[in-house]
């Protein structure tokens, strides 16, 4: 039975009839045409079967993407694949295969290469700002001509410890030191780099005047006659010392200009009519030596030293002697604004001095508004309604302004003051100079750099006495027009 089905099956069309025969043979001719296979004889192929039994070499395995698309084909059609369309979708497999790796491949490239750009335009800008602070970091200037600064701060450290070369070959610029007392070195510092100006905060508390921002920054050491009183009293006891060839000088702290004033601003930060007596009572070292620029009910006779007081200074106790002060007041600039003379306006270029025709105007701009915005003196001491008329040269030196406050805030990317802003400029500078006073102005913009300088360069181009800085080395170098690093920050 066994063998009848062998022959059977290798021998299919056997007993079967003719027209069957034909059919089975016209059937695979068909087959043999669409698999363009060639076919070999039916129980050659059945024997070898058989005899090998089922199939145990490698089988070609597609990927999930080949197969996901087999099987959309087959859903799609509803017939099965012939050997040309599995062909077909071997190949199609493949070719996406490598698009997808190319695409890949680019993508990869294109991001990296984006990256690594960055990274090198960003190495070359903290390249260029390690050098540009290079300088700063690596100047030792300062911390060489004061290296005995620290043993005379210490209490009982004898003043011979003190420097007094520390204005050699220095030439003293309008440059106002801010908060000085926040300094590596407070006052020394400031001489160095020519400021001829400097500012100290004082805070009265049991009898004694402390140099702070504020009462946390408070240290016993640091006081308005250890900071400032008793180093320039150093200072100018060396440079006025009787000689064989001079007597009876009165020479300022520069060398290099023995006749420019220092003015010392004080700073009343708390209870104004406690401190003043002791501010009187501490400058008398000073004022009986000759060193106080006062006012002697005529004229204003200049000494090396100015005194000027801000904050909460009671402008009448100030005032109240009349044929004598070594004190002299922080008028408010705001206060002091005129109609400009000139109604050119001449927009501050990257030059000092540089002029641009295309922004003249023929007609003037409506004055701005003067209702105090930007006084930030104290008001101890001060009448109800100001007027610009109490502040002469008899009783004030500075008159100063913040200048968010008194000008207006300026955008971190402006590259220009308005015409606005420099409107307000003019009529306040050309209203303290009219009084005599050095017009002043605080809180201008520290960053960015580029923006800085413009604002420096705008203040001295339209007669600003002094700048108020706190980068000095930058004021120091007047290098003012070109950018920090070479950006704008």
């Amino acid at each position: 039975m066994a063998a009848s089905n062998i022959e059977h099956l290798l021998h299919p069309n056997s007993d079967l009839p003719e027209h069957h025969s034909s059919t089975s043979s016209t059937r695979l001719n068909e087959f043999r045409e669409v698999t363009d296979l060639p076919l070999k004889k039916a129980s050659i192929l059945s024997v070898r079967a058989l005899e090998d039994g089922p199939a145990t070499g490698p089988i070609k395995k597609h990927s999930l993407w080949a197969r996901l698309l087999m099987s959309l084909r087959r859903r799609q059609t509803g017939s099965q694949y012939s050997y040309h369309e599995c062909a077909q979708d071997d190949i199609t497999t493949i070719k996406s295969e490598k698009s997808s790796a190319n695409l890949k491949f680019w993508r990869s490239f294109v991001i990296q290469s984006l990256i690594s750009i960055l990274a090198a335009f960003g190495l070359i800008h903290l390249i260029n700002v390690f050098f540009s602070l290079g300088p700063v970091l690596l100047d030792t200037t300062v911390d060489t001509s004061i290296r005995t600064w620290n043993s005379f701060v210490r209490a009982g450290a004898p003043l011979s410890d003190y420097p007094t070369n520390i204005t050699r070959d220095v030439l003293p610029i309008p440059c106002h030191s801010h908060n000085d007392y926040w300094r590596r070195v407070p006052l020394l510092e400031a001489l160095h780099y020519g400021c001829t100006g400097v500012e100290a905060d004082v805070w009265f508390f049991d009898g004694e005047l402390y140099v702070g921002h504020s009462t946390s920054d408070l240290r016993p050491e640091k006081t308005l006659e250890t900071l400032y009183i008793n180093p320039l009293l150093h200072i100018l006891g060396e440079k006025n010392a009787p000689t064989l060839f001079a007597n009876n000088t009165s020479n300022g702290v520069f060398d290099r200009d023995p006749t420019q004033t220092l003015v010392f601003l004080v700073d009343f930060k708390n209870s104004g009519r406690a401190i003043w007596p002791v501010v009187q009572q501490q400058l008398e070292s000073l004022r009986s030596r000759g060193y106080l620029t006062h006012f002697n009910g005529q004229a204003v006779i200049h000494r090396p030293i100015t005194v000027v007081a801000t904050g909460n200074a009671p402008f009448d106790l100030l005032v109240s002697n009349p044929s004598y002060r070594d004190i002299f007041f922080d008028a408010p600039l705001a206060s002091l604004w005129e109609e400009p003379s000139s109604h050119v306006l001449i927009e501050s270029a990257p030059h000092i001095g540089s002029h641009n025709p295309a922004l003249e105007i023929s007609t003037p701009i409506l004055p701005p508004s003067t209702d105090g915005e930007g006084e930030d003196q104290g008001p101890t001491g001060l009448p109800t309604t100001i007027t610009p008329d109490i502040f002469t040269a008899a009783n004030s030196y500075y008159a100063s302004a913040s200048f968010k406050k008194a000008i207006g805030r300026l955008c971190p990317f402006a590259r220009q003051l308005s015409e606005k802003h420099l409107r307000l400029i003019r009529g306040q500078i050309q209203g303290a100079k009219r009084k005599g006073l050095k017009a002043r102005y605080w809180g201008t913009p520290g960053w960015p750099i580029a923006l800085r300088n413009h604002v420096w360069e705008a203040l001295v181009r339209e007669g600003a006495d002094y700048l108020n800085v706190d980068d000095l080395s930058a004021a120091a170098t007047r290098d003012w027009t070109g950018r920090a690093h070479r950006v704008w920050f």
